[in-house]
């Protein structure tokens, strides 16, 4: 794909985005091998591309869905930034009243075939990621629920 640069004369810094990436260019002398200053050109800046996804670790619950394994987390991001706040886990979108992965649970999330069994929230202190979607309800992560329980 060629660029097609500004006239110099008129703009001597140029930003190219390409597949989501930005790329910055300045026009001035470039270097030859030697050293020495060649020709002026357009050359490429050092960059680093918006990241698609932030790491993030979960610190909480800001609410539950009523009667339902679904939750909304609270978070830190650790990278690329350092900032916080809400999402929910694409994992439980599709837990309801009766059902939590698919299986029959009560209003308590307890497995209805498999009592003293719970579907729980993600822990605190989980490390995971959100990607940007688009899909509605905000910020989304993936990280399996724990269920937890016992033989009575």
């Amino acid at each position: 794909m060629a660029i097609n640069f500004p006239d110099p004369t008129s703009q001597t810094t140029y930003q190219h985005v390409y597949n989501g990436i930005t790329q910055n260019w300045v026009w001035g002398a470039s270097l030859t091998v030697d050293g020495a200053s060649g020709p002026s050109a357009w050359i490429p800046q050092a960059f680093s591309p918006e990241p698609k996804f932030k790491i993030i670790k979960i610190t909480g619950v800001s609410s539950q869905v009523t009667n339902t394994a679904r939750w909304v987390y609270t978070y830190n991001e650790l990278y690329p930034n350092s900032t916080s706040g809400t999402a929910q886990n694409l994992y439980e979108l599709g837990n309801t009243t009766s059902k939590a992965y698919g299986f029959p649970v009560s209003t308590s999330q307890e497995l209805t075939n498999n009592s003293g069994f719970f579907v729980k929230r993600v822990p605190d202190d989980t490390h995971t990621f959100i990607v940007p979607t688009g899909y509605p309800g905000g910020e989304w992560f993936i990280a399996p629920n724990p269920i937890t329980g016992g033989c009575g």
